[in-house]
């Protein structure tokens, strides 16, 4: 689990997942959705993770086969 300001990350059984914050939208779930306290919301269809962190307004994801992602702002 990564715990940056504002929302989290965490990779489980069902791929990477993200919750709070999302106002540039680095949960990787769309401009609609407002975080919050909301429950766990899927992340952009990412498979094989095997690394991922976050940053203040942006977040990034590495699989097992070395591809690599990026999300929010600036990404």
């Amino acid at each position: 689990m990564n715990d940056v300001p504002g929302f989290s990350l965490v990779v489980g059984s069902t791929g990477l997942r993200a919750w709070g914050h999302n106002e540039s939208r680095q949960l990787g779930i769309g401009p609609n959705f407002g975080g919050g306290g909301q429950p766990v919301r899927t992340v952009v269809e990412l498979t094989n993770v095997i690394a991922f962190d976050g940053g203040d307004r942006h977040s990034v994801a590495i699989s097992s086969d070395a591809t690599a992602w990026a999300w929010g702002d600036n990404s």
